[in-house]
Parts: C-alpha cells; sequence; structure tokens
C-alpha cells in the first residue's frame, strides 16, 4: 500500500499544522496524553478530524511532533554559542530559556511519566530525543 506524502504544502497549510501543534501542546499540557482526544485537539484548534489525519497519521505520530518540535527550539535556546559570557549572564540565559519553553518542558515530562501508554516504536522515538 502506498503511504500518501505528508509534506505541508501552502501557507494555510502550514497555519493549521501550526494550530494543531499548539493545541495539542496546550491540551497535553493540561490534561495529559490520555486525558487529550483527538476530538478536543480538532475543536481548540478549528478543524475537523479530516484536517489532523491529512498531517497527522496518529495522536502518536502528532504528539512526536509536538515533542521533536519543542525539543529542537529548546535545545537551539540553551546551546547558543556564550564566548565570553560571564558565568551569571549564562545562568540567566539558561534560567531564561526555561522560562520560555516551560510548556514544551512541562508536556516532555507529561509525555515521560505516561509512556507506559505509548507503543514502543513512540517511546523509542522519545529515547532518540
Amino acid at each position: 500500500m502506498a503511504t500518501r506524502s505528508r509534506a505541508v504544502r501552502p501557507r494555510a497549510n502550514s497555519d493549521t499544522r501550526a494550530r494543531i501543534l499548539d493545541a495539542a501542546r496546550a491540551l497535553v499540557a493540561r490534561h495529559g496524553y490520555a486525558g487529550t482526544s483527538i476530538t478536543m485537539i480538532c475543536r481548540a484548534a478549528g478543524i475537523n478530524a479530516s484536517s489532523l489525519y491529512w498531517f497527522f497519521a496518529s495522536k502518536e505520530e502528532l504528539f512526536l511532533a509536538v515533542i521533536e518540535e519543542g525539543a529542537q527550539a529548546f535545545l537551539e535556546a540553551v546551546s547558543a554559542p556564550r564566548d565570553g559570557t560571564a558565568r551569571e549572564d549564562a545562568v540567566a540565559s539558561v534560567s531564561r530559556q526555561l522560562t520560555e519553553h516551560a510548556l514544551f518542558l512541562r508536556v516532555l515530562l507529561v509525555m515521560m511519566l505516561e509512556a507506559r501508554e505509548l507503543s514502543p516504536a513512540f517511546r523509542a522515538r522519545m529515547e532518540e530525543l
């Protein structure tokens, strides 16, 4: 069976994908993975389920995208070069990044705590991060 490419097409689609990711991130931070349904995500993003499934084949794939996107942004922020930066400034910078990425960190913690409910493939992808 051929698989459909999930490449994002025009701008409207990337906006929709971003709304889905934002809704999923906020909901899992509040309700956990098990307590967040596709219906809740669709409602919060203002879309129907077929739109969500256009971008993500499953709930697990959606939350992998949430984790991967958040991890990339967080790691880029905390690993920025600090040449000549005083220790206090470096600590302040990391503290600021923890605050700015608090939602991602909360989602990551929730997903790790609920990992036993996820497929082995999902857990393996999380470990790769």
